[in-house]
């Protein structure tokens, strides 16, 4: 079976079982009899007669057969389940009861398998094995440890791939460990995200490790916080450590950036770069061209506001309803010119700048 060492599990022959699974569904007929077994719940012999056309003796042989193989379990005896077979049973035979199964665990999991098996997308093979309903089913059947264990790589896979999404869309593709922690929604601990990232650090993982380089101001603030407010507490604020991706780490990231968005994978968007999110969706340049299209509609109706102000303050002093008008226009205007300024102008600045530089780039691409 498998040997367990330092690095891992170690398979050493293939489980007999297995084997011989796969060669009794290799009969087309048999095949055939135990896609109508796990189309169902349950189902009689005279049901998988009369869904696959076969004979009774062949659905009998075949059952038995996966029987000893721990792909059927015989439950009872029952009369046909569906209403085409109940309609089938010969005249007089109404109460006659034919042998009921169900699929094992066992049978499902290799039924799936073979259901949703594709050469090309390897992972798509687990789609059909990995549904939560049999995985929970199946918890019963497992140890507190194994469960753990099982329920710890769910979770790893998860995390994994929120963190690979989230550094993508970094600045340099590289963040500290408490901005990671941010991104995943406070999910892991600064710390519980240095710990994690261990294990898939190095020039062969996913992630470089990268120590933190402090100025001379940051590194002043940081010791004068520490007399503040003490040693430990502000060690807990800070990130021991920067991670950035590897070629390895930044093709699958890539790969799940152009197949997820990042609150899919449980991301915090605010913690990301949105211009590169919109560059990638084809979003970027009609976002540049709303958020000018406010700007004009803002700066217009201020310029406007005021121009109709004086116009009508010089020439219709007691025009009260248009005066107020223009002073109420004038207020919006202003007051949102200012916080557009203020909240949108730096954003629109870097998606411009972002969109010159993808442009350029792609000119160079081109020339060479």
């Amino acid at each position: 079976m498998t040997e367990n060492t330092g690095s891992g599990a170690v398979v050493t022959t293939v489980p007999e079982i297995l084997y011989s699974s796969f060669r009794c569904l290799k009969h087309p007929g048999k095949l055939q009899v135990f896609h109508a077994l796990c189309s169902q719940e349950q189902s009689t012999t005279k049901d998988i007669e009369v869904s696959t056309n076969l004979s009774l003796k062949v659905v009998n042989q075949a059952l038995r057969e996966m029987e000893e193989l721990n792909l059927a379990r015989q439950i009872g005896q029952s009369q046909p389940v569906t209403s085409k077979a109940r309609g089938k049973v010969r005249a007089g035979d109404w109460d006659e009861k034919f042998n009921l199964y169900s699929a094992t665990p066992h049978g499902k999991i290799i039924h799936s398998f073979v259901a949703n098996y594709n050469p090309e997308k390897p992972v798509s093979n687990l789609s059909g094995i990995l549904d939560p309903k049999d995985v929970v089913e199946s918890f019963a059947t497992l140890g507190k440890e194994e469960v753990n264990l099982l329920l710890t790589k769910f979770r790893d896979l998860y995390l994994l791939a929120g963190t690979l999404v989230s550094l993508h869309y970094q600045k340099q593709e590289s963040a500290a460990s408490h901005w990671l922690s941010a991104c995943l929604r406070g999910k892991l601990t600064g710390d519980e995200v240095e710990s994690f990232l261990s294990n898939y650090a190095g020039p062969e993982g996913l992630v470089v490790t990268q120590p933190i380089q402090r100025n001379f101001l940051e590194r002043a603030i940081i010791r004068f916080a520490k007399l503040v407010a003490g040693k430990e507490r502000v060690a807990k604020l800070l990130s021991k450590a920067s991670y950035s991706l590897t070629t390895r780490g930044a093709t699958i990231a890539n790969t799940l950036a152009e197949q997820f968005a990042p609150t899919d994978l449980g991301v915090n968007e605010n913690f990301l770069r949105p211009e590169k999110i919109e560059a990638e969706h084809g979003e970027l340049g009609q976002t540049i061209i709303i958020r000018l299209l406010v700007a004009s509609g803002l700066i217009g109706l201020t310029v406007y506001s005021y121009w109709d102000l004086f116009r009508v303050a010089r020439y219709a002093p007691l025009n009260t309803a248009e005066l107020v008008a223009d002073v109420i226009a004038a207020m919006i205007g202003s007051m949102g010119s200012v916080f557009w300024a203020t909240m949108r102008l730096p954003n629109l600045l870097i998606r411009i700048s972002y969109w010159i530089s993808l442009r350029r780039l792609t000119r160079k691409t081109d020339t060479g």
